[in-house]
């Protein structure tokens, strides 16, 4: 599956940014250098994981943790 895929709905940031696919989440997380980070690493796995299979559950269970490693 592409990594243009939707997360289930938009990550608003608190600097007004909107994660919208599994690349803006993707794309945040290595910009910030945070794939050093646990909770940042495995949201990062689990980002990928949904880029291949596109199941439904794997882009909820990635966005979940991407939402745990932002801090949000």
């Amino acid at each position: 599956m592409p990594w243009t895929k939707p997360l289930p709905k938009p990550i608003v940031l608190v600097d007004g940014r909107v994660l919208e696919t599994l690349l803006d989440a993707r794309d945040l997380l290595s910009e910030k250098d945070l794939g050093k980070h646990p909770t940042a690493r495995r949201a990062l796995e689990l980002l990928l994981e949904a880029s291949e299979t596109g199941d439904p559950a794997d882009i909820q269970a990635a966005a979940d943790q991407v939402v745990v490693a932002l801090g949000q």
